[in-house]
């Protein structure tokens, strides 16, 4: 089935909206031939019957308006909701049906879903919890989770693996392991300056400052590398042995076989976000977004309605940006030029949007800004 927000195996054909509609998203009137709405971006087509009533974008589900998402977490079973007030909704995202509401500590700062065992953190409090028993309502074996405290507060990001969970707590940088028991400390390492990301691969832990790249040792956190960037570092993006680093000006690095490349030298306006896959890299600079061909070097630049700052998520032929006003932008990228495929907005509010979505199971998931949770199936 080709990846994208339909049920039926192939992308039906799309028709154009009628010669004149008002736009049901901010009431825009005369939109003349449109697709997408001039003013927010809103998706014209549904109206016109362009789009099938059974699109997945009308599959959502509503929350207490009073009770915000803080955090959204997915993998290939679960997907988890942790809300401001200290509790965590925990869905099969293959039925699209709530499993629990579990008590957590409120306002995390941090978290991590690993197979079936949740990580929150906040200031220097870490705690695990076993998830296990309370999907099967097996409360006896809740005597595996853990509470402890960091050197110091969390710093970073977290970084999370299979086998391990790290991150920066006050002066240094930490590892635990994970374990059936839940976790165990591996390793720590003297730590200074701040952290823009930190991301597993086979060699190691990578960890991002503003002017450098160090690589350290997942047995003993031993420092490996370390590489000096040409220009001011944003995020880090890891594919396979591939290196991907961003720059605040849109700059683009990729270390590749021990050699630290610049493929993008920017141009000049500020990235607030990018993100990779096997074939693509999408940078967002607002309402601009530059598309990089791995393969072929090309480049293009689109430029949609509403800005996108949160980090799209990449597919293998398509992507999802989420606007800070709330429209959810599907691109197709399966052709030479990247085109806008679906423009829609599933919640009514136009409080803006802060988290991005996940991919949990066979959906991807977007957290509204009053508590509300949209599901797609990809």
């Amino acid at each position: 089935m080709q990846a994208g927000f339909w049920l039926a195996t192939d992308h039906p054909a799309v028709t154009p909206g009628p010669i004149s509609q008002n736009c049901a998203g901010c009431g825009a009137a005369g939109q003349l031939l449109a697709n997408f709405c001039s003013r927010c971006g809103q998706d014209l087509r549904g109206a016109a019957g362009g789009l099938p009533a059974h699109t997945q974008l009308q599959e959502s589900w509503s929350q207490p308006e009073d009770d915000p998402i803080e955090c959204l977490l997915g993998n290939h079973a679960l997907l988890a909701a942790l809300r401001q007030t200290g509790q965590v909704d925990l869905w099969n995202p293959y039925q699209s049906a709530r499993l629990q509401r579990l008590p957590i500590p409120a306002n995390v700062e941090a978290a991590a879903l690993i197979d079936n065992l949740l990580v929150t953190i906040r200031q220097d409090q870490v705690e695990a919890l076993h998830l296990t028993p309370a999907l099967r309502q097996d409360s006896c074996r809740f005597d595996r989770n853990v509470r402890f405290q960091t050197p110091g507060p969390i710093a970073s990001p977290l970084a999370s693996n299979a086998r391990s969970l790290a991150w920066i707590a006050g002066s240094e940088l930490l590892c635990q392991q994970v374990s059936p028991a839940g976790l165990k400390p591996a390793w720590r390492q003297p730590w200074k300056g701040s952290c823009q990301s930190l991301a597993w691969n086979e060699q190691g832990l990578w960890a991002l400052q503003k002017s450098h790249l160090t690589l350290h040792s997942e047995s003993s956190g031993e420092p490996l590398l370390r590489l000096e960037l040409p220009g001011a570092a944003l995020a880090l993006s890891l594919q396979g042995t591939d290196i991907w680093v961003c720059g605040d000006q849109g700059e683009l690095w990729l270390y590749h076989s021990g050699v630290l490349q610049r493929n993008w030298p920017g141009r000049g306006e500020t990235c607030f976000s990018f993100a990779t896959s096997p074939h693509h890299v999408i940078q967002c600079s607002g309402r601009r977004l530059r598309v990089l061909h791995q393969r072929s070097g090309r480049q293009h630049l689109l430029e949609i309605p509403q800005p996108c700052v949160l980090p799209p998520v990449l597919g293998p032929q398509w992507a999802v940006l989420v606007s800070y006003e709330g429209m959810v932008y599907q691109l197709a990228l399966d052709q030479e030029q990247p085109r806008v495929s679906q423009a829609r907005r599933p919640f009514s509010s136009f409080e803006p949007i802060m988290i991005r979505p996940v991919v949990a199971g066979p959906r991807l998931f977007l957290a509204g800004p009053e508590g509300q949770l949209a599901g797609w199936l990809l």
